[in-house]
C-alpha cells in the first residue's frame, strides 16, 4: 500500500493541493502553519492510500480546519463542490446544473429582484 498526505487549501471558492507528505505528523504540521496565516478559508489533509495489487484508490479527511465566520454562501459553495467530486467524472449534469444557476442569477433593486 501507497499512502500520501495531501494538504490542501480553500480560497474564494478554488480548493487547491497546496503539498503532499509521506508522514501525517508533517502534512498536519503544514496545514495548521498554513491555516494559522490566515490566508485561506480552509485547510485539510487527506490521507490517499493505493494498492498496487487491487489498482484500487481510497481517499479520507484526517484533517479540517475551518474559519468560523465563514459565510453561508462559502459554506454552500465548499459542501457543493465536494459532493460533485464524489459523482463520477464526465457526467454532463455537472456542467447543466452550473450553467442553470448561472442564467438564474440575478440582482436585487428596489422594485425586487432582476434576472438575466
Amino acid at each position: 500500500m501507497i499512502k500520501a498526505y495531501e494538504v490542501q487549501t480553500f480560497r474564494k471558492g478554488v480548493r487547491q493541493v497546496d503539498s503532499v507528505f509521506d508522514d501525517e505528523d508533517l502534512a498536519e504540521f503544514e496545514a495548521r502553519s498554513l491555516f494559522d496565516r490566515g490566508r485561506y478559508v480552509g485547510v485539510r489533509v487527506v490521507l490517499e492510500t493505493y494498492n498496487p495489487d487491487t489498482n484500487e484508490l481510497s481517499a479520507r479527511t484526517v484533517l479540517k480546519l475551518e474559519k468560523a465566520d465563514k459565510s453561508q454562501a462559502e459554506i454552500k459553495e465548499l459542501n457543493g463542490r465536494e459532493t460533485r467530486k464524489t459523482r463520477k467524472a464526465g457526467t454532463n449534469k455537472i456542467k447543466n446544473e452550473n450553467s442553470k444557476k448561472r442564467k438564474l442569477s440575478g440582482t436585487l433593486t428596489a422594485a425586487g429582484p432582476v434576472l438575466f
